[in-house]
């Protein structure tokens, strides 16, 4: 990573702030935990630092499939926060500005392997909220079908 954090040192500034600043009982967090703690503007305000890295990485020509990637780690650590108090604690250890850091690390020693795992990653990523999405569309058919047959 010294090659990234040579070139671009407020990425890694970034990353650390945000992700693992402080230490407590051997358990790294930063201001995305804390910053997060605040109920929607927390939320919002940690995911608009977090696509910076995303938008300065699109700036300097990184592939569409890895940014897609960079995003839909974002995605996920909103989606985490978005459930009160787990959310948050599990945000300590989703840690997306700093896997995010990484995959653009890995993207400029070897952008060919990073986009195809990116693939990969992507599609897994998708495939799981679209399970998720269908879960949910399912359950709420149960739940009418239940209903109407109460009357």
């Amino acid at each position: 990573m010294n090659n990234l954090r040579e070139k671009h040192p407020f990425l890694h500034k970034i990353s650390v702030l945000m992700d693992s600043k402080y230490e407590f009982f051997g358990i790294s967090f930063g201001f995305d935990f804390i910053i997060g703690l605040l109920p929607f503007w927390g939320n919002l305000t940690t995911t608009a630092i977090s696509l910076f890295t995303v938008v300065y990485s699109a700036f300097h020509g990184v592939s569409v499939i890895v940014l897609l990637r960079m995003l839909l780690n974002i995605s996920v650590d909103m989606v985490i926060t978005a459930i009160p108090v787990f959310g948050n604690l599990a945000d300590v250890f989703w840690k997306a500005n700093a896997k995010n850091y990484k995959i653009l690390d890995n993207y400029l020693q070897n952008p060919g392997r990073t986009v195809k795992r990116s693939l990969f990653a992507n599609l897994a990523i998708l495939g799981t909220y679209l399970a998720i999405i269908a879960g949910c569309f399912y359950g709420l058919y149960r739940l009418t079908v239940y209903v109407i047959s109460l009357f």
